[in-house]
């Protein structure tokens, strides 16, 4: 997932510092785009000695000296990763003038560390390139910018909710349960007080018993004798094993025989487990909470079950200032789903409402979202769902969500730096991070360049 990883120092520095710093951080081996440009530039009309004249025209590279030209940004790329340093003083009347340098990267491990040998570079420049009694007063301190990895209190404040609650057990459940023929069979097993094998008929017998087998291997489904009255066909007990009938003597109240020759037949009952997972579909709470930690989402920006006025949602994330709404069904999502679920995006003020179901978004209830969207006064998001259709689209299609949210984090920034160097770097950030991901009617039909500045 890309992250951007910035800091600020408030410096102030001219543009003819910041010229000199980039100037020495480029002669010691690192190579930024702008710097690099105009030395090519200068070295093809054959100028080769960067005089005071040609570090000033490096500053103020634009014929009208304006300040959307003034040298204030500039990038360097190592591999996948895009590191800028942007001067905002320079031009700007602003009371926050400061120095950031960020690095944009989608590898989460070493991006702090390219960050800190950054800033260590830059100061060295700082101190060996720009004159000392300006450099002893300056303040030097660096500041790390706020993550925005936990719920803002909008989404929080005044309701009930759970954060999640994960357990090796209870995630190696959900993961089992995933499976669609276990999942069709424990969920028969749990529409009855006692599953009977004379319940099951028909040519898939030995497949359905082969099946409960697996499950009870898993922990999920146990196995209970029920002991009825040959007489009566009546049910007097229900015993664990059919070892347990032998170590007491106890005999039908009906006819008197005991328990060991009567009636013996096999049933299957949920566990502890199968009955906490089945419960309300939390089997896919879990499922859909693991799929989003594993694609990049903190764990501290996921909530459970947030209540208020009868009214619930299963699973809540913010991400990137964003947030998102999850409705879950293990089932197909019908058409008498689609306004509760509007309703609820509009209460709880969501940016994105993805519809997870183990089924599909049946026709009618699109055509409730199409309809309302040409309607209703909510907002965009709350009558125009993702969908996920099926457990095995699940990974896929959050990835692509959450790689289009981090691209759009990514393209108001580079937009900014754009702006700022005079000069669009769209082709850097499209040529290491690729296009956006355009949804339309629920699903992602078209990949396009955001990080264009127009």
């Amino acid at each position: 997932m890309i992250e951007v990883f910035n800091c600020y120092s408030k410096l102030t520095l001219d543009s003819t510092d910041f010229t000199k710093i980039l100037k020495g951080i480029n002669e010691v081996g690192y190579q930024s785009v702008i710097w690099q440009s105009k030395i090519k530039f200068l070295e093809t009309a054959g100028i080769k000695n960067l005089s005071k004249e040609i570090l000033d025209w490096i500053g103020y590279y634009n014929v009208k000296g304006t300040n959307s030209f003034i040298y204030r940004t500039d990038l360097f790329v190592e591999d996948k990763t895009v590191i800028y340093i942007t001067n905002e003083s320079s031009g700007f009347s602003s009371p926050d003038r400061r120095i950031e340098i960020g690095v944009i990267s989608d590898s989460t491990t070493g991006g702090n560390d390219i960050l800190i040998r950054y800033v260590k570079q830059f100061e060295a420049s700082l101190k060996a390139n720009v004159d000392g009694r300006k450099v002893r007063h300056m303040e030097k301190n660096w500041l790390i910018f706020s993550k925005n990895d936990k719920l803002d209190t909008h989404v929080t404040y005044y309701n009930l909710f759970r954060y999640p609650i994960l357990t090796d057990i209870e995630s190696q459940a959900a993961l089992i349960i995933s499976d669609n023929k276990l999942r069709q069979i424990l969920r028969r097993i749990a529409e009855h007080e006692s599953f009977q094998t004379q319940h099951i008929k028909g040519e898939h017998k030995d497949s359905i018993l082969e099946t409960i087998n697996e499950l009870i291997n898993y922990s999920l489904v146990t196995t209970r004798y029920i002991v009825s009255c040959k007489k009566k066909s009546t049910p007097i007990g229900v015993v664990q094993s059919k070892g347990e009938l032998g170590k007491f003597v106890l005999s039908c109240p009906h006819c008197g025989r005991n328990f060991a020759d009567e009636l013996i037949q096999e049933s299957f009952i949920l566990t502890d487990l199968g009955r906490q997972m089945t419960s309300g579909s939390h089997w896919m709470t879990i499922l859909l909470t693991n799929s989003l930690i594993e694609s990049g989402i903190p764990k501290e920006s996921i909530i459970w079950n947030l209540t208020q006025d009868s009214e619930e949602v299963d699973c809540v994330v913010q991400f990137k200032d964003k947030t998102w709404i999850f409705e879950l069904k293990d089932r197909d999502f019908e058409s008498g789903d689609a306004h509760p679920l509007t309703y609820r995006a509009v209460k709880f003020k969501a940016t994105k409402t993805i519809i997870f179901t183990t089924g599909k978004v049946t026709k009618e209830a699109r055509k409730v979202f199409q309809d309302m969207s040409h309607h209703t006064v909510a907002g965009k998001a709350s009558v125009s769902p993702l969908y996920i259709e099926g457990v095995a689209a699940l990974k896929a299609v959050l990835q692509t969500l959450i790689n289009n949210e981090t691209l759009l984090y990514v393209s108001d920034k580079a937009k900014q730096l754009s702006l700022s160097a005079g000069l669009d770097f769209s082709p850097i950030f499209l040529n290491l991070f690729g296009k956006y991901r355009i949804e339309h009617k629920g699903e992602f039909v078209e990949d396009v360049n955001i990080f264009r500045y127009y």
